[in-house]
């Protein structure tokens, strides 16, 4: 029954023209909560109640110790279930979504990010977190990169359609492309692809996994000592929040990122953040008599 029940979430799916990563992604909670169902509840997914899910919900977060934002993400793939798979109307006045605080996100200077480039000795590392940055990627498009999709007479890199359908042309500074060089130029002959620029180490007929550089930034942090959270994502941030400082406009900036939303950009940005800097606090210059 598990197994169909997922099969027929990825053949909707895949029908939609979804991507992998989107197929596997609303597996992540749907499969537990299957499992749930018979070795818990001993009831098909069908004849759960509202109670049942929301009992479901709060043990997978305690359990896994989930943020809220990552249980509405749990949420959604649950409704997505009951909806398209088992065809039942879903209540979200009964299990609604969490409310989050919205906390500013991490964004790690240009010092801290040349201080950290510079701790990395791997040349294929090195490579890949430079791309992150300097052109803003996201961590999927790096992996799968082909070598002609470097364009340094052009200054650019080509980023074939990803996340949003679209494909773009992104920056490319000519440090990270000395970087690339330097790397190309290390690997043996027999370790050049003619086709991706990262490849698996075993089969270099295929685009390396972006678990590869995650993995590894998080162990290089924690080996420097630092306590921020220096991640992929905060540098494609970073890039977004440094190139606006430096006066790239929001429509381009947006472009650059491949988002569908202007809106999306303001926000990697911290558009509330920057305008601190260019205005005085309206106390600036009050003359306050002290009490004697």
């Amino acid at each position: 029954m598990k197994e169909n029940y997922l099969n027929e979430i990825e053949e909707i799916l895949t029908f939609g023209n979804r991507s992998a990563n989107t197929i596997k992604s609303y597996k992540t909670y749907v499969a537990p909560f299957l499992d749930y169902c018979v070795d818990v509840l001993h009831k098909d997914p069908a004849d759960v109640s509202a109670h049942d899910i929301r009992t479901y919900i709060t043990n997978l977060q305690q359990q896994r110790g989930l943020a809220d934002s990552t249980v509405n993400h749990a949420i959604s793939e649950l409704r997505f279930f009951f909806e398209a798979v088992l065809g039942i109307t879903w209540n979200p006045k009964q299990v609604p979504h969490r409310k989050t605080d919205r906390c500013l996100s991490y964004v790690p200077d240009r010092d801290t990010i040349a201080a950290f480039l510079s701790s990395v000795d791997d040349k294929k590392k090195k490579a890949m977190i430079s791309l992150l940055y300097s052109s803003g990627l996201r961590i999927s498009e790096v992996c799968c990169l082909k070598c002609a999709d470097i364009r340094h007479s052009a200054s650019c890199v080509y980023v074939a359609p990803g996340k949003n359908r679209k494909d773009r042309y992104v920056v490319l500074a000519d440090e990270a492309y000395e970087i690339i060089c330097d790397y190309w130029r290390s690997l043996p002959r027999g370790m050049k692809s003619r086709d991706w620029l990262f490849t698996q180490q075993r089969d270099i007929s295929k685009p390396i996994y972006p678990q590869f550089i995650q993995g590894y930034m998080k162990k290089q942090v924690a080996a420097l000592g630092w306590d921020c959270k220096l991640t992929c994502h905060s540098l494609r941030r970073a890039f977004a929040t440094h190139s606006y400082q430096d006066g790239m406009d929001l429509l381009t900036l947006s472009r650059q990122l491949g988002h569908s939303s202007v809106a999306t950009t303001a926000i990697y940005v911290h558009l509330a953040e920057l305008g601190l800097r260019h205005y005085d606090s309206p106390m600036k210059g009050m003359v306050i008599s002290h009490v004697v």
